[in-house]
């Protein structure tokens, strides 16, 4: 099944909050160019609660045409209602997508019948096409259960995974049932090294957009079984995201990626970006820590 890096690609946005699909195409050949696994599209890093139905079916048209051939496009569906997930579930099966993510709805408080047959609706519609479920409680509010996800799995053959942005003991917890049929993708940034020690083999990453190379040899370390590199470069990895774990973390990813010359754009409202004296400090810090040369 998926195996490697998956950076959660950056929705590039014009002053004007326009999507920038000419700067987003480049940020994909980046990264193919890095030789990452995959791409993973829409997700939180992607701002996709700020974009709409024609526009999320644009990003996914556009990384499957310029990266398609190179890398293993994996494309977040979920919105906060049943019908244009299904919508978009659909769209990114037949745009060539290699499969996509579903993020809980959120909002409302759900039972386990509710998302049961929330969830099973979506995989009856792209029959054959592989899924997986993205948790992340703090920001939906479900938490997904062992429970739900073994019923699922019982009955939809095309659940193959399960994307972990909540916790590293719920990524412990999925490992029990994981089997070559079924994934477990860590989407923790800074949890990586613990998570692949545990027995993880894949990674969302936010911070991949601008690290891909530095993502891509901690896989290759694991690969070849040097628990040492692997470490090094975890913590390489955890010296960028420190100082990005405040509240607008996206904004602080795209600041600095834009100080690196990468297409990262603006964000989009109610979202904010840096301003001028949080740039500076930022620029202080990463220049400090040699983060401004590009991937050593």
């Amino acid at each position: 099944m998926f195996r490697g890096v998956f950076p959660a690609v950056l929705t590039p946005f014009d002053e004007d909050g326009s999507v920038n699909y000419e700067s987003f195409e480049k940020l994909c050949r980046y990264l193919a160019d890095a030789r990452v696994h995959g791409v993973y599209l829409c997700g939180t890093t992607g701002e996709f609660p700020f974009l709409t139905v024609d526009e999320r079916k644009q990003l996914t048209e556009r990384a499957v045409a310029s990266v398609g051939d190179r890398l293993t496009v994996l494309v977040q569906v979920g919105a906060n209602a049943l019908r244009p997930t299904i919508e978009l579930a659909q769209h990114a099966q037949k745009a060539g997508a290699k499969g996509i993510g579903i993020i809980a709805p959120y909002f409302f408080t759900y039972d386990e019948t509710a998302l049961y047959r929330y969830y099973s609706a979506i995989l009856e519609s792209v029959p054959g096409f592989p899924t997986l479920l993205y948790n992340l409680p703090q920001r939906t509010g479900v938490n997904i259960s062992l429970a739900l996800m073994e019923r699922l799995r019982a009955n939809h053959d095309n659940l193959v995974g399960v994307k972990e942005s909540g916790s590293f003991d719920s990524i412990h917890a999925w490992l029990t049932i994981s089997d070559e049929k079924f994934c477990v993708f860590c989407g923790i940034d800074e949890y990586e090294y613990a998570s692949f020690r545990e027995g993880v083999r894949s990674i969302v990453c936010s911070f991949g957009n601008w690290l891909p190379h530095t993502f891509r040899k901690f896989t290759e370390a694991v690969d070849r079984d040097d628990w040492d590199a692997a470490q090094k470069l975890q913590r390489r990895i955890h010296q960028l995201v420190a100082p990005g774990l405040v509240p607008n973390q996206i904004g602080v990813l795209k600041a600095g990626m834009n100080l690196r010359g990468l297409p990262a754009g603006h964000l989009r409202s109610p979202n904010r970006d840096l301003g001028p004296g949080e740039i500076e400090n930022l620029r202080q810090i990463l220049q400090s820590l040699h983060f401004l040369e590009g991937e050593q």
